[in-house]
């Protein structure tokens, strides 16, 4: 099943997509090529590949696809602040997205929320969120993706109400760990929450 529907003027119809074409800047594996194309392909989706398989890449090709093809007009990656760095250096080597790291003091991420000309995709730490959860709102973005989404396991947190609303706000919503089931089957309500309330 692809994105289907359309909101503010940006179809989100599934288009044509061959994960093996020269998007990517380093041969990809078998596996990676299907994650993209499940990422591609859906408009909510979970990849829960084991730790180490290289999952950043694959959704990264996916979402640059998807703004080609004018089906999103922007995106928020949220991820745990130590991964922030990985993030943009494989932005810098999968895709031509511009992107803009939301961190520093909480007027310092207000400010770089708020810079023209817009990024096509942000990046936060989950922590983060709170603190600016109703500037993140203003860039209305069109997909928001969880890295390390066991990170919002806790339903009763403040951070993973914020993050659970932001998702409700999206049009598709992407989730990747490697670490699903934590302490408990309760954890998984959250994150099932936030991939198709």
């Amino acid at each position: 099943m692809g994105i289907e529907g359309s909101a503010g003027g940006v179809s989100v119809d599934a288009g044509v997509f061959d994960p093996t074409s020269p998007i990517w800047r380093r041969p990809p594996f078998e596996h990676q090529v299907e994650i993209a194309r499940f990422h591609y392909g859906s408009r909510n989706t979970l990849d829960a590949s084991e730790v180490g398989v290289g999952k950043t890449a694959p959704a990264i090709v996916a979402m640059q696809q998807l703004f080609r093809d004018e089906r999103i007009r922007s995106a928020l990656v949220i991820a745990p602040n130590s991964i922030l760095d990985n993030w943009s250096a494989e932005l810098r080597i999968n895709s031509s997205l511009s992107f803009t790291v939301l961190r520093g003091t909480k007027e310092k991420r207000i400010d770089l929320i708020h810079k023209e000309p817009r990024s096509d995709l942000y990046l936060i730490n989950f922590e983060a969120v709170r603190t600016v959860a109703d500037h993140l709102q203003w860039l209305d973005c069109d997909l928001i993706l969880c890295d390390e989404i066991h990170h919002i396991k806790s339903f009763s947190s403040q951070q993973t109400k914020h993050v659970l609303a932001l998702g409700k706000m999206a049009r598709a919503r992407k989730g990747m760990t490697g670490t699903l089931l934590t302490n408990d089957l309760l954890d998984l309500w959250a994150i099932a929450q936030f991939i198709d309330p």
